[in-house]
Formats: structure tokens, sequence, C-alpha cells
């Protein structure tokens, strides 16, 4: 037999590359390439140096053979090209390729790096960077040292026996540490000027298209002259597109990228109505589409297209993404194109406008969408009422455009409006006259009475208040000291109701109005005397027993001989009765006894109530900007919390607990919630002492959370440990089985997953997984369906971390419950929980359908969860009838949310009463500016006006920031011409 032929080594040509200049001269750009050398080669290599990508492949002559090669000689040391608006396309899309090759192995590539050259445009005239050469695998495999192969010709020649076979040596690696050292080249790329246009130098962009392609073509298009569904050759048309001036390139008609699969034997495909996103899918998915050559492309643009564009912006809003239709000729004669091609080509030629409004917002640089393509007018008017092919097959085009700059330039300082040059000058406002002097009144008669006070009550005070009056009419100050406090206090009383702005003048104070007013000026009142208080505290000398040691009491006298106490005679029995011990009247108490507690103590207490009552008006707020969706200003609002000094927030656990969940269930703030419960977990280990439920829940929600951000390993590496520790806990086993799962190691997961269903004496005598899964093996038939209560008592609790999507790959994914457990309510309920979480609500309506319609047999809390989902996609109806639902139950919500979903039902439904008495059942429950602001717009359709009002008031009360509320205050008062 004769030798099998060896396969011939590839070719090594030259690589091609743009056109290239021989001489420099004027319009032209010289670049200049150099190189300083190579270290940490993995062996001694005999090198050759090559520049590829932005230029034709510039090879140099090999190098001395070392693991730091340096000196190649270039054929060229420039690359000279035409200044034209090519360089400037290749320069922002080509990328300069630095390859090392082995000239011993017939120019195998050892490694190659890449320098971007955008900056040469604008920015500098050169660029001098380290790059790591990426080794090839065969080159980053000698780090390590093959081992010598032993000598095939040596076998057999002794004959005496064979000696025992030594000890492999452990192979040495050539580098010290823990991985090789980066293989680093230095390359420096210079010009002698900048090579962007001088009027660009401040105004420029790149523009990168990336088109996807035309997808949904007509059927009648995409099979003219296809004889299979793999071969496109004898399609007789060819395409063209064109986006901003620039070409697409020829396009081409391609197949499907999938092949959809069958339907089951014996069953026929169904026709259903799609959404509108997945039927777009299914069309870029499983049907004929048209690509183009230039699919992904940068160009260079300067000053003159940024203006054009900007007015484009701001006069259209938007571009046509043309597309072109030609007939191709036919290629042999006796074969011609189908008769059909040329008005197809006429009908099926379109544009799609491309809507770019998006990028006049500062800082946003990026469109991408889909658009759907249509004929043009003169085929749309021959259609004369009917829908034009392109149309009625709804094709659309999949694209994406970024720019590298914004488009929108920055706003001059001299056009930007400073709110106080807007203030018109007023040079003569009218004031109030000063109130000083009645405030300075009230003092110095609070201060004369406490003097009084200290004088005429020097010796001490007994029997509180009134002894003190007592002993203030006995020394005749009494009458004074009143009348001076009651004309000082009048005053007061006088200046604040001439500068109220709710007292109307010759209209006295009555109800609410007096109300308030009366106990604004309490306050200030009594705030007044505080701090004249805290004045004379300070003014006082320190008590005595403050300052000296305490002085032992004297012992009791001894009584006289002879008459020695009964009480301690020993073995005397007396009969008469034993005194009762009388306790001795408090001394009385001294001026400075009376200013005993410090001001510190009190602004202290005071301080630490206004802390707690802030605390509590954030949570509460912030439970009412989540319960309206506005989640920006939750977060707000609970880090706001955070910051309050003296209650300990930020060192304790369970707040950190609590907030990451709520980043959690917000969506977008994974990584929020991270930082949390790594706060939490630190706090742990410094000795905050937690309740042991609690240190687990945050360990498990930790770990959850690392596997819905894809860090699976960790996760892994966490639920293994609990799940060592608590063999058969259906809770562990199930985590650890889900993220077996993510991770790809299916067989694994399936045995946790299938045993979570059993209960702990199942567990009983099986020492490890392996025995567990031979036991589900062995018992599957007869041990019957899994019991799907533990499973949906661990999805809850994935709910309540605020992680649909793992919720979402057990139900969907791993198939470990039948259908008919899936199909149960509790875990549809569960289901549909996880959409609304997601903020899915039509999935999670269509989800819970099925138990609404089969009559009574929907929970309450599938009824609630029915009519949220409604409300958020806007059936009203169903909304309504979903929630008196839920409300019709024996056993009622105690949360106020779901009466103020009613009530906004009921104000959509235009049922004032009834939306009002449903927010007063919310406020029952727990006061909120939402149900106040909602009971006062009832009442004002109503025109129940002053009802209004004063529910505006307790809304702006509890919460002074929203502006709807501020705004029914300004029509409340514009109703009353007030």
């Amino acid at each position: 037999m004769a030798p099998k032929k060896k396969d011939a080594a590839p070719v090594d040509v030259l690589e091609d590359g743009p056109e290239e200049e021989e001489e420099a001269g004027p319009g032209k750009a010289a670049i200049c390439l150099a190189v300083a050398g190579v270290k940490n080669l993995p062996d001694e290599l005999q090198t050759i140096l090559a520049f590829t990508g932005f230029c034709k492949e510039n090879r140099s002559e090999p190098a001395e053979a070392s693991s730091a090669p340096a000196g190649w000689a270039l054929p060229k040391d420039k690359i000279i090209r035409l200044q034209n608006q090519d360089l400037y396309n290749d320069l922002v899309q080509r990328p300069l390729v630095v390859s090392l090759r082995d000239a011993a192995a017939d120019n195998a590539v050892i490694g190659q790096a890449q320098v971007s050259l955008l900056p040469l445009l604008h920015d500098s005239t050169e660029i001098t960077v380290d790059l790591e050469l990426t080794l090839t695998p065969e080159y980053h495999a000698k780090w390590w040292p093959e081992e010598e192969k032993e000598d095939p010709k040596a076998k057999g020649k002794d004959k005496k026996g064979t000696p025992p076979p030594e000890e492999k040596k452990e192979v040495e690696p050539k580098f010290t540490g823990e991985a090789p050292p980066p293989t680093m080249i230095t390359v420096t790329v210079s010009v002698e000027s900048l090579i962007g246009p001088e009027e660009d130098r401040a105004c420029w962009t790149t523009v990168a298209i990336d088109f996807k392609g035309v997808f949904a073509l007509p059927d009648t298009l995409s099979s003219l002259g296809v004889t299979s569904p793999d071969d496109f050759s004898a399609h007789p048309v060819t395409y063209q597109g064109m986006l901003l001036g620039e070409s697409l390139g020829e396009g081409l008609l391609t197949k499907a990228a999938e092949v959809p699969e069958p339907p089951p034997e014996g069953e026929e495909e169904q026709e259903t109505e799609l959404d509108e996103e997945i039927w777009r899918t299914q069309q870029e998915r499983f049907k004929t589409s048209v690509t183009f050559k230039n699919q992904k492309m940068v160009v260079y643009r300067g000053r003159s297209f940024i203006e054009e564009f900007r007015q484009m912006l701001s006069q259209c809003g938007g571009v046509f993404f043309y597309f072109q239709l030609e007939e191709k000729p036919a290629v042999d004669p006796k074969k011609p194109n189908p008769p059909e091609a040329a008005d197809m080509v006429r009908q099926c030629s379109g544009s799609a406008w491309v809507d770019l409004r998006a990028l006049i917002a500062k800082g946003e640089r990026c469109v991408q969408g889909v658009y759907a393509v249509e004929a043009t007018p003169a085929v749309a008017k021959e259609a004369a009422g009917d829908s034009p092919l392109l149309q009625s097959s709804r094709t659309f085009v999949r694209l994406a455009l970024e720019l590298s700059f914004d488009v929108t330039p920055d706003e001059p300082e001299d056009l930007k409006i400073q709110p106080q040059q807007l203030l018109p000058a007023r040079s003569d406002i009218n004031k109030f006259p000063s109130s000083d002097d009645a405030a300075q009144m009230y003092r110095e008669a609070v201060e004369r009475g406490f003097q009084v006070i200290c004088r005429d009550c020097s010796s001490g005070v007994r029997g509180g208040v009134q002894g003190s009056i007592t002993q203030l009419k006995e020394a005749g100050s009494y009458e004074q000291l009143k009348e001076g406090l009651r004309a000082s206090m009048i005053q007061v009383f006088r200046e604040r109701l001439r500068k109220d702005a709710s007292s109307i003048p010759g209209k006295p104070l009555q109800g609410k109005a007096r109300d308030e007013f009366i106990s604004s000026t309490y306050s200030y009142l009594q705030l007044k005397v505080a701090d004249v208080l805290d004045e004379l505290r300070a003014s006082q000398p320190p008590r005595l027993d403050q300052t000296a040691p305490a002085v032992a009491a004297p012992p009791a006298s001894p009584p006289p001989p002879g008459q020695q106490s009964h009480r301690n005679s020993p073995g005397s029995k007396s009969s008469l009765p034993e005194e009762p011990v009388v306790q001795q009247e408090a001394p009385p108490l001294s001026m400075g006894d009376l200013l005993a507690e410090g001001a510190a103590a009190r602004k202290a207490r005071e301080a630490l109530d206004v802390v707690t009552q802030d605390s509590l008006r954030f949570s509460r707020l912030a439970y009412e900007a989540e319960l309206t969706g506005n989640w920006e200003r939750a977060a707000s609002l609970l880090q706001n919390r955070f910051l309050l000094q003296n209650l300990g927030l930020r060192d304790d656990p369970l707040e950190w607990l609590a907030f990451a969940k709520f980043c959690a269930r917000s969506r977008g703030r994974q990584g929020a919630a991270e930082e949390a419960l790594r706060q939490a977990v630190r706090l742990m280990a410094e000795g905050k002492q937690v309740p042991e439920d609690i240190a687990l829940e945050v360990d498990l929600f930790l770990a959850c959370l690392l596997l819905d951000r894809g860090r699976h390993e960790d996760a892994i590496e966490v639920f293994k440990s609990w799940h060592e520790k608590d063999f058969s806990n259906a809770t562990f086993r199930f985590l650890l089985g889900l993220a077996l799962f993510l991770r790809c190691r299916y067989d694994e997961a399936k045995g946790f997953l299938e045993s979570v269903g059993k209960p702990r004496e199942w567990f009983q005598g099986l020492p490890d997984q392996s025995a567990v899964v031979n036991k589900l093996k062995a018992f599957r038939n007869a041990d019957g369906p899994l019991d799907y209560a533990p499973y949906a008592a661990i999805c809850e609790k994935l709910l309540s971390f605020g992680l649909p999507s793992l919720v979402f790959t057990f139900l969907d994914q791993t198939e470990t419950l039948p259908k008919a457990s899936l199909d149960s309510e509790p875990m549809v309920l569960i289901d549909a929980k996880a959409s609304a979480l997601d903020r899915d609500f039509t999935a999670a309506a269509q989800r819970l359908e099925p138990f609404l319609v089969a009559g009574g047999g929907a929970s309450r809390e599938a009824w609630r969860l029915a009519g949220e989902s409604y409300l958020q996609i806007q059936e009203f109806d169903r909304a309504l009838q979903a929630l008196q639902t839920s409300l019709s139950f024996e056993n009622k919500f105690d949360d106020p949310a779901i009466y103020i979903r009613l009530g906004s039902v009921l104000l959509v439904k235009k049922r004032w009463k009834q939306a009002r008495e449903a927010f007063l059942r919310s406020i029952q429950s727990q006061p909120t500016a939402e149900a106040w602001s909602g009971v006062a717009y009832a009442e004002f359709r109503s025109e129940e006006l002053q009802t209004s009002y004063e529910a505006l008031c307790e809304a702006n009360v509890l919460d002074n920031e929203r502006a709807d509320v501020w705004a029914q205050l300004c029509l409340v008062h514009l109703k009353t011409e007030n």
C-alpha cells in the first residue's frame, strides 16, 4: 500500500490591505512605524515582525534567535496614504495589527496585538504603547517544556530484562509564580502633523452602522426563482441599501438562521395571533432575509456633516433608509428570468423612516430599533386603497446607529437662563414692621419672672407648682408677675395675627385656622421660655453635690441608759405594738434643684425625637413612592434615612437586609442590593447580634443574588456548605440544584431538585447524594407525583428576595414538576407574581385568567393580583371586577394599597362617591398622601370644595413634595375665587 500523502502546509501569503503610495508628497500622509523590542518570549525564537490591518502586510527580515528580540529591518518604515476620506475612515475602523512570526516554523504566528490609530486624527502626532502580545496556544504552551520522549528504536535491544520504570519527574515551567509573565512589545506610531482636516478639530464624530437585515419579505419575492431553500443562485434580484448617504454594499437573499421545530406527530400546527415583538423575533429566526456586504461599518464625519445632521434633527427628526431592488440580467438566454420579476422589483422597492430624535437629548449617542419598510409613493397610489405588498407583509429592518460624540452642542453661558435675572427689580416692596419689640418684651417678662421666683422661693419649695404660687402670693409678687407675662403674650399674639397669611382682616379666626394659629403661637412661646431657662441654667453656680464629695451622715445618738429599745433588746417580749417607721419629709427643693436638668439633655432628647420622626417619615414616604411606581424617589428616601444620626440604622443588619430587598425588587439595582447585604454580613462578623434565622436569610439572599448575577460558582459554594450542614433540608437542596442547573450541570441538578419534595424521614440511612439519586430512580414510579408545596414555599422566598428570574428558570426550564402541578393555583399564582415583579403585567393577567374564568375557584390573592395587573395594563373594567371580588372575601386585607388601587379605578370610571369611600378605607388602615389626594380629587369632582381642600391639606402635611397636590390646591383656590 502506498503511504498516505501528508496534508500540504498552508501557503504563507502576504496579507492585502488598502492602497498605499510609494513616495511622500503634498496631499499625502506619512505614518512612521517603530518597534523598540519584545520582552518575555517563552523560548529562544528567530522572529519576524509584521504590520497588517491598516496597511498591506509589511514584514521584516528575521532577527537573531532570542527570548527578547529587537532590531528588525522592515522593508518600509512608513505607511504613505492619500489624505482623503478613505484614510479617515480606515483610521476609525481599521486598527494597526502587530504580529510576531516564527521564521524557523514556516513563519507561524507567535502572537498578535492591535493599536488604534484614532488619536492621529485630531489628538496626537505620536502614539507610543506597550502592548501585550496574545500568544497562540502552541507558543503559550512553550512556557511548560515537553517531557523527553522515549526513543522507539531502543525497544527490544536489552534482552536481559527491562529495568523498572523510573518515576516521572514533575515538569518545571520556565517562569516563577502562578502564571507566565505577559509577552510585551513596545510600538511607536508617529506623523509629522495631525491627519484630520483642520476645520474639524473641535467638531467631528464617527458614525457606526450595525445593520441586521431586512426581514418579513413577501413570500412571492423570497421564493422567486428559488428551487431549494439552501440555493438562491437562481434568484433574479439584487438588493441595495443606503443610509445617511452610505451604501451598505450588495445585498443577498439569505436563508433562515434556524429551522423551526415541527409540531408533535399527529398534531397540526395552530395559527395563533402573536405579540408584535414575538412575531418579529420569529421572522428573524425562521424566515428568509436580506443581508448586506457592509452590515457593520464605521466612518469618519467632520464639521459639515454634524451641522447638516443637527439641521436634519431640528427640521425632520430622522432619515430614510432606502431599499432598492434591481433585476439581474439572465445568465442563459434559454432560461430567461420569470416574467413577474420586473413587477416584483418595482413593488418591493421602498424605504423605512428611521427616527433619530432620541439623539437630541444630551448624552444620547445611540439609536437602535425596528423600522417598517413601505413601498414607494407611486406603488402606494396604484394600490388604490389596498395595502401595498411590503405593508401587507409587514416588512421591516433592524438596525443600530451610534455616534462617538454628542450631536447636541453645549449651551453657551450667555444663553443659559439665570432665575435671578428673570426676577423684576423692586425697590419699594411693602414690608411688615419688625416684631422685635414684642419678642424682646416677652423675653424680658419671662426672664423677670424667673428672677422673681428665684428671689421669693430661695428658701425652697414644697408642694410643687401650687406651693410656689402660694409662696409668691405671700411675698406679694404673684399678681405683678402674672400681669407682666399676660401683657407681653397679648402683644406677641397681636404681632403674629397681623402677619398670619391665612387670616382675613375684619373676620375672626374660626375652626381649623384658629386652632392652627393658637397651636403655632403656643409653640413659639414655649420655645422662648425654654431658651430663657437654658440661659439661667448656664448662669447658675454648680451644685454642691456635683462638685464636692458626699458628707457622711452623723451616727444616730444612742438611747439613754435604762431605756434600751424593746425592738433591739435580745429576748424581750413586749406587748406594745411596734412604732411605725415615719418617713422624713423630703428636704425642700432649692432653685438649683428646679433647674437641675441640663439644657444639653433636653436638647438631646428633642433631637432624638425629631430624628425618630424623620425616620418614620422617610419610611412612610418611601412606601408611598414604591406604591406609585416612583422607584427613584423611594431609593433616595431610603438612602437619606441611613444618613440620620443617633438612630444607629447603619449599624443594624436588619435595616441593610430590608434595603437590599427593596433594591432587588426595584429592578436594575442588583449591585446596590449586593453591597447592602455585604454590609449586613460585615456587621454580623463584627459582633452584631441577630437571630439565627436572620443570619441564615442574609447568607442565602446574598448567594441567590450572586446566582442571579451570573456568579454561579460563588453561589454553589455557599449552598453546598449549608447543604452539608443539613443534608435533608429542602431549601438548601432546591437552591443548590438550581445553581447547578444554571451552571449547566444538569444531571447533578436533577437529583437535588427532584428530592426537594421528599420529607426528612425519606433521607434516613442515605449517606450521600449518589444514594439519594439511586433511591429516586428506584422508587420514582412507586412514590407518585412530587408534592409541589415545598417548591411553592421556596419560590415565594425567592420572590421576597426580589429575584423573579430564578423563579422563571425553575418553572420554565428545569422540568422538575409535571404540568398538572405547574397548573395548580399555588404555582400559577407564583408564576403570575414573578411576572408582576418583572413588570410584565400582561403575562401575569394571562396566567391568572384560567382560574378567574373557572368560576369561584380562585383565591382572594389571585383576584387581588389580577386586579393590580389589569389596572397596570389599563383594562379598567376587568380591574374593577377583580378588585371588588378580592374584597368580597370574609378575610379582609390590611394593606392600604388595594383600597388605593380600587379608588383609582373608580376615579377612572367617574364614580366619585365610591372612590372617596375606597380611599377613606385605605386611610383607616394607614394614612397616606396618595389616599388623601384621591379623596380630594373625588370631592373636587363632586363639587365638595371645602372637603377637597381639607383633604389636600392632609395630603400636603404627609408629603409636601407632591406636585399634583399643589396643582389641586390651586384649582380649589381658583374655584372658590380665593
